[in-house]
């Protein structure tokens, strides 16, 4: 019998019940265990005693500060340092809040991105939702501190926001590279910078490796990628034709 999947444990910081509503529509039942609170002093308490997968959280927080907010969550003695957060806003404030707070672990939405946008950005945090999941061959390339990169890798969940690296050799999450691929059909290899954001839990994910977000790509390569990404999604599945019928043997023939 296949062991069930563990569920993902996700912190929420929902003041309105409304806006909360709204946000737990796209969290399956099924993969997220949720635990909802209504200011962050509440949630600092859990996220001191709990680890976390992921933290939501609706700018503004209810009477505290998010930078310190995060930075106490993020402290190198907390369960939830390496735990990423998705912060939900309004579209007048994600470019300021962006600026502000984004990083390899502080990730910045609009509440009403909808439902694939949504979903897009869980799969680059916590590796759920569906993505196509091709297998290209990437190189990587660049330096991190004193040592220069170069590996090929395979790729897992490419999506048009990032993908995961099937590798044991982790690079440290924050670390940008240049990252070169072939699409299959595409005659010009792709090119981007990446940077790493989360790395994997085998013992959960059932691979080793580490996802990656773009930074930076050229518009003529992110237009090249959604165009694969589409035509692999519309492609119908294969259909293997059932085996003809056999003939009605012959009087007299052995059966």
């Amino acid at each position: 019998m296949k062991a069930a999947t563990k569920k993902r444990k996700v912190l929420a910081i929902f003041a309105d019940a409304g806006v909360f509503a709204a946000i737990r529509a796209y969290l399956a039942p099924s993969s997220f265990e949720i635990n909802r609170v209504e200011d962050g002093p509440s949630a600092l308490v859990l996220a001191a005693n709990v680890g976390y997968d992921l933290i939501l959280a609706h700018y503004p927080l209810a009477d505290f500060s998010l930078y310190d907010f995060v930075r106490m969550v993020h402290d190198p003695t907390s369960p939830c340092r390496n735990t990423p957060v998705l912060l939900l806003t309004s579209a007048a404030q994600v470019e300021a809040l962006g600026r502000r707070m984004g990083g390899a672990l502080v990730q910045v939405l609009p509440l009403d991105a909808g439902d694939e946008a949504f979903k897009r950005v869980l799969a680059d945090l916590v590796g759920v939702a569906a993505r196509e999941d091709s297998r290209i061959l990437v190189q990587i390339e660049g330096r991190t501190g004193e040592e220069r990169v170069l590996r090929v890798c395979q790729t897992r969940n490419l999506s048009e926001t990032g993908l995961l690296l099937h590798t044991s050799r982790l690079l440290p999450v924050g670390s940008q590279v240049g990252l070169t691929c072939q699409l299959p059909g595409d005659s010009q290899p792709l090119q981007a910078r990446v940077e790493v954001v989360r790395h994997t839990k085998p013992d959960r994910e059932g691979i080793a490796g580490m996802g990656v977000r773009f930074v930076d790509m050229e518009a003529a390569a992110r237009e090249r990628l959604r165009r694969f990404l589409r035509r692999r999604q519309d492609t119908p599945p294969a259909v293997i034709p059932p085996p003809a019928p056999s003939a009605a043997p012959q009087p007299g023939q052995a059966t």
